[in-house]
């Protein structure tokens, strides 16, 4: 599906309309750093977020862009599942759990920190 067309992923229909209902759809937008039609037609499921903006709601949720698409079952904060992200330009990083040990976090494929 292009970014702007076609219809929210679940997900994010899930997360942004119980954020809306406990802070306002307006506060919501404004924190999360996206515009507040945006926000709007999210809930509605009317349009796909981009990248850009998955990774606004990734930061702003603590979930990862994986997750947020609904293509893995484990988000951020999940049990035994860390996700990294760059600090640099938002990107998910490619990240595994190590027993007993630090994560494992390797180097962005968007930019490449």
């Amino acid at each position: 599906m292009a970014a702007g067309g076609g219809v929210t992923y679940p997900r994010v229909v899930k997360l942004l309309t119980e954020a809306a209902a406990a802070k306002g759809q307006r506060a919501v937008a404004r924190e999360a750093g996206i515009a507040l039609l945006s926000v709007q037609r999210y809930i509605k499921g009317e349009s796909e977020p981009s990248l850009a903006t998955l990774q606004k709601l990734s930061t702003y949720f603590g979930k990862s862009v994986n997750w947020l698409r609904g293509e893995t079952r484990d988000a951020l904060g999940g049990e035994n599942v860390q996700t990294a992200v760059c600090g640099v330009c938002g990107s998910g990083l490619r990240s595994e759990a190590q027993d007993d040990g630090p994560l494992r976090v390797w180097p962005c494929n968007e930019c490449e920190h």
